[in-house]
């Protein structure tokens, strides 16, 4: 067998702990490539989170921006085109609130085990949860 290239994709929504914490696990991974994937509510929003990326350390991260679509379905089709485009293994890394409190497992919308979902049924693709505090906070 020959040289697996291997990549590593990141969802990120609120500019949060979660975002950091995920991306912070996947630049310890050995992957040749790393993108971070943000799904916007709306245009506005789109434009701040590539204002922030901007600013940040990431010099080996391509940033791709969706508007407006499920989240689930547009980080699998991320995952499509890579492995597409002759990725053999992409692995998505999502941070998530570890909740504490029954109360806040049940207002959690469960993004992060519907992306694991998604993505679990697509060969050569897996999923690693990144759990932060229940206080994460976005980033300035």
């Amino acid at each position: 067998m020959g040289v697996v290239k291997r990549a590593a994709v990141v969802p990120i929504g609120p500019l949060d702990e979660r975002a950091n914490a995920a991306m912070r696990r996947a630049d310890h991974l050995h992957v040749d490539r790393r993108v971070a994937v943000h799904i916007a509510r709306d245009r506005p929003s789109a434009l701040a989170t590539r204002k922030w990326w901007a600013h940040r350390p990431h010099s080996d991260w391509e940033l791709h921006l969706s508007v407006g679509t499920p989240v689930p379905s547009t980080v699998a089709a991320e995952v499509r085109t890579m492995i597409s485009a002759g990725f053999d293994e992409v692995v998505v890394v999502i941070g998530f609130v570890a909740s504490s409190t029954p109360e806040r497992r049940l207002e959690h919308d469960h993004t992060a085990e519907c992306i694991c979902t998604a993505v679990g049924r697509i060969t050569g693709a897996a999923s690693i949860l990144v759990p932060v505090g229940d206080r994460c906070r976005r980033s300035p």
